[in-house]
């Protein structure tokens, strides 16, 4: 599990860099580090000012290229998901995509729409045990996914979810 953190780390800063957010707020707080239970949002440093080392947020880098065909090519990555052999990463001319810690296209999750299991554009997902939970814009609901790409359902809801967060228990 140890060599998998570096690997969700460099995916988080690459799509930090991508989403650098370069207002006088974040201005002279490079290198800050908040953390919370499994991630570290890095501030990058802004032009100008130091580089940042990867030695700051990780002992090892590794690179893993993504698969790619007609159905898994990634322009902007939105959001990813990763766990011990799996990554999940949305975006959104794709879509929900899932592929293997090797980087092998496994499937797209869901498809395109707006009938019942489809979505468009989405504003989170997240996974408990194997089920995906998408939030996606305009319905109230949340649709459910198993790692097949099955459709499970829709959770109505009386109010759009924009974001969500799963709090994730570890039994001691």
């Amino acid at each position: 599990m140890r060599t998998q953190i570096p690997l969700v780390i460099l995916i988080v800063s690459l799509v930090s860099v991508s989403c650098n957010d370069n207002t006088s707020a974040n201005k002279g707080k490079a290198n800050n580090v908040k953390s919370d239970l499994f991630a570290h949002v890095l501030r990058l440093p802004a032009t100008g000012e130091d580089t940042l080392k990867a030695s700051y947020f990780a002992d090892t880098i590794i690179y893993v290229p993504l698969e790619t065909n007609e159905e898994s090519l990634i322009r902007m990555i939105e959001k990813i998901w990763v766990n011990d052999s799996l990554v999940l990463i949305y975006c959104e001319q794709a879509g929900i995509l899932l592929f293997r810690h090797n980087g092998q296209f496994i499937r797209k999750i869901g498809k395109r729409g707006k009938g019942p299991g489809e979505y468009g554009k989405i504003f989170h997902f997240d996974v408990i045990r194997d089920t995906i939970y998408v939030s996606p814009v305009g319905k109230r609901a949340f649709i459910r996914y198993t790692f097949d790409g099955v459709f499970c359902d829709e959770i109505k809801l009386n109010y759009e979810p924009v974001f969500f967060f799963i709090q994730r228990y570890s039994a001691k």
